[in-house]
């Protein structure tokens, strides 16, 4: 399969990536930097971490589907 990179494959893996980095090291409590930092989300521990947890699992769903898209979009066009 001759398979050409794009800007979906690019940004698809990158989500990929960053949502693997929270699953494996996720934010302290408290981290303005690092994943999702809300009014909502510090409210409580509890909320902030399952903030996190559904931060991670939405960056990757939706890095899979930008890197799905790309192979079918070329996968079509050929």
């Amino acid at each position: 399969m001759n398979f050409n990179w794009n800007g979906f494959t690019s940004m698809g893996l990158a989500l990929i990536i960053y949502g693997v980095v929270i699953v494996l090291f996720p934010p302290k409590y408290g981290d303005d930097i690092f994943g999702i930092y809300t009014k909502i989300t510090m409210r409580t521990k509890d909320i902030w971490l399952r903030g996190q947890k559904l931060l991670a699992h939405s960056l990757l769903s939706m890095g899979l589907i930008y890197v799905i898209t790309s192979i079918l979009k070329k996968q079509i066009t050929n």
